[in-house]
């Protein structure tokens, strides 16, 4: 900092220290900046309280309608498991059976253990189907046939229909299956003669797994989960990885407890201890709904993270806000005291000009002012004798003997608030270079308004001896590489000599014969000779040439998991599983699957669920339109970077440009009411995105195109 700066911020000191920031003004504006602060954090307060209400709100709202949307698709799925229960005991009825043995012959036939293979074609969620006698032994199975030896009579599944009042379908709490040790629960229904007579039970095994995936893939939030119960309390599936409180009963759990309490459909925020986790005491959301015709109920928990999170930015927001409003009411108040004591500095201007006159005309320093536009509008004698001598002052930075003032004149138009160092030369002829270095800074002057101080002093004599001392040092640093350099290039220039000697002596015109003399070479003889020479002379140029490389430079400055498969398979699992459906609705498929293996790291099972519901959906489009000739294209290849391209075109209706955006929303569907949850293209986009590839609809002049694009994999 220039003696000028200290100077001046002394003096601003002093004003401040004797301005009466505690007078009768002055404590009223404190009072009134105090005020607004309160009346701000006062309205700041009612708006965070109500914004946390909206969210707590919205969120118990969308804990109600995520409760109803899962719970009709475990209605749908139940109740296509128990059609499949229905038809198996249509057979038996088809059949005329009459009694026990008629039934346990028929039963035990291969045809029956086909037909139910067909029937839990269409059902993902069916791990097996089976069919007992009124004893509790097996007769038939969709895994096997003959079936393994395998006896029910004590489980609750068989008891639960043999009993006298027996409900017409009974659900089991979930078990590990026999062979996959899968957690699974049992739908069953007795099996009657047209008589009435008890013949045996019909069981059919629904995979846990098949509703906590999809749980999983439209979960609400990081800390959220689905689960669905008995409403005895038992377990059945949950997207929480707790597969220890599998099967267990939790009829005091308050989900349990709410569908008791007739508080079926209703979200409540609580705190009490959650079922599978009694420490956990945290706030949260839960929304509890029967589902219609079967004793289960499906529970929603959305935790305070997740439907506070959005709401907690909110107030990150709110508060910063109102901490800037009321920085600014502070800065306001601070202000118009700073107004309030201007009139003491305008008598302190006088003293000011006086003392700015006394730095400026110091002998020993060169100090000037300049306006905006660079010119010199006042400076001392010394400023005047070393740089304007017999020239007018004012536009001497722009002189030609003034080297380096272009900073200056962009500092002094600028409103840059920090000071610079600028070094100048004035070189004029017939007169040594003069070394100047000036302190620049922004300054109002009274009488002069905005300008710019130049306090500085004369170098040349400082710069003469560094510049001495520097030269020094390196004439004797390059005369120390001189004598290395001429050692280093003596041997190769004499071995270049030698060389040159030598081919000379052999291309030269013979000299008469003396003692010794050998006669020169052959052309033969000639040419590999001055080969070898010139060879040996390049070799030497690049050893010298290197010497020289090395001086240059010393010159210059420094300065159960995934599994590998073919996509086809996974394309014609597909089709076998809705391909008859799709022909029943006069639909016609083509298949472009190639030749060529397309290996994929993933899940065969759930990428053949997503193409089924592309599929499904390209049918449900084609329905809808009237042209004859309905059609789906799939097809696979190979993309850029190895990727695996899947696409199903068909020429339906088309998607409509104002829903192409949300299509692969939850919930959304472009159906009447009634058809469809809303949840095959959600579902099958987040399949896909997590085995690593992306779900797209590719623009069409016609019908719609969906592309699944996975990363290949090597084959094995």
């Amino acid at each position: 900092m220039s003696q000028l700066d200290t100077l001046l911020q002394a003096r601003r000191s002093g004003r401040r220290q004797q301005g009466s920031l505690w007078s009768s003004s002055g404590r009223g504006i404190l009072v009134i900046a105090a005020l607004n602060i309160v009346l701000l954090w006062g309205v700041t307060g009612g708006v965070i309280w109500q914004s946390h209400r909206d969210a707590v709100g919205d969120w118990k709202r969308t804990a109600a309608n995520f409760s109803l949307t899962t719970a009709a698709y475990a209605q749908q799925t139940l109740v296509a498991t128990d059609l499949m229960l229905r038809s198996m005991l249509d057979w038996i009825t088809d059949e005329d059976i009459v009694s026990e043995a008629q039934f346990a012959d028929a039963m035990k036939q291969r045809r029956f253990h086909e037909a139910i293979r067909d029937r839990l074609a269409g059902l993902p969620q069916v791990s097996v189907a089976s069919i007992f006698n009124k004893e509790g032994h097996i007769l038939n199975s969709s895994t096997d046939w003959p079936p393994p030896p395998v006896y029910i009579g004590e489980r609750e599944t068989f008891l639960a229909q043999v009993g006298p009042d027996s409900p017409p379908v009974s659900i089991s709490r979930a078990l590990p299956d026999v062979s996959s040790e899968r957690w699974t629960f049992y739908l069953s229904r007795r099996i009657k003669s047209k008589n009435g007579q008890l013949l045996g039970v019909a069981v059919v095994g629904i995979e846990a797994a098949s509703f906590s995936n999809l749980f999983r893939l439209i979960s609400l939030g990081e800390n959220s989960s689905v689960s669905l119960f008995r409403t005895d309390g038992a377990l059945l599936a949950t997207t929480l990885n707790v597969p220890d409180l599998m099967g267990k009963t939790y009829a005091d759990a308050q989900p349990i407890r709410m569908i008791r309490n007739g508080l079926s459909g209703a979200a409540e925020i609580t705190r009490e201890p959650t079922w599978w986790q009694p420490s956990d005491s945290e706030r949260r959301i839960v929304s509890s709904r029967l589902v219609d015709g079967f004793p289960v109920l499906i529970t929603v928990t959305i935790g305070d993270k997740t439907y506070l999170g959005q709401w907690r930015e909110r107030l990150y927001f709110i508060l910063t806000l109102a901490l800037l409003l009321s920085a600014v009411a502070v800065l306001v108040a601070a202000q118009i005291l700073r107004l309030s004591a201007r009139a003491e500095a305008a008598a302190r201007l006088a003293s000011e000009r006086r003392l700015l006159t006394a730095l400026i005309d110091t002998p020993t320093a060169l100090c000037a002012v300049l306006d905006r536009q660079g010119h010199v509008i006042y400076c001392n004698d010394r400023f005047r004798q070393v740089i304007a001598r017999d020239k007018e002052a004012g536009d001497i930075l722009r002189d030609e003997a003034v080297r380096g003032a272009a900073p200056i004149l962009a500092f002094a138009a600028g409103d840059d608030a920090r000071g610079i160092e600028v070094d100048l030369q004035l070189v004029r002829p017939g007169d040594a270079t003069h070394y100047l270095h000036f302190s620049l800074s922004h300054r109002s002057l009274p009488e002069i308004g905005d300008c710019t101080i130049l306090m500085g002093h004369d170098e040349t004599l400082r710069h003469q001896a560094l510049q001495a001392i520097a030269q020094t040092a390196k004439l004797v640093t390059l005369g120390e590489m001189t004598t290395g350099m001429a050692h280093e290039l003596s041997q190769p220039l004499n071995v270049i000599k030698m060389a040159a000697q030598n081919a000379l002596s052999e291309v030269a015109p013979p000299e008469p014969r003396e003692p010794g003399f050998r006669p020169p070479l052959s052309d033969s003889e000639l040419r590999p000779f001055v080969a070898g020479k010139l060879g040996r002379i390049m070799a030497q140029v690049d050893r010298a040439a290197s010497v020289l490389t090395r001086m240059r430079v010393f010159g210059r400055t420094p300065d159960r998991g995934p599994a590998l498969f073919d996509v086809r398979e996974a394309c014609r699992g597909a089709l076998i599983l809705v391909g008859q459906r799709l022909r029943n609705g006069g639909i016609t498929v083509r298949e472009e699957l190639g030749e060529q293996a397309l290996m994929v790291q993933s899940h065969q099972n759930l990428l053949e669920q997503a193409l089924v519901n592309l599929l499904v959906n390209a049918r449900d489009a084609l329905l809808q339109s009237m042209r004859p000739d309905k059609t789906i294209v799939l097809s696979v290849g190979r993309g850029g970077d190895g990727h695996v391209l899947i696409t199903i075109a068909d020429n339906g209706p088309g998607v409509p440009v104002e829903i192409r955006e949300r299509i692969f929303e939850p919930f959304f569907t472009s159906k009447p009411t009634g058809q469809g949850t809303g949840l095959g293209l959600s579902l099958s986009f987040g399949i896909v995105r997590e085995s690593g590839g992306t779900l797209s609809l590719l623009p069409s002049t016609e019908g719609a195109v969906f592309q699944i694009d996975l990363p290949g994999a090597a084959s094995v």
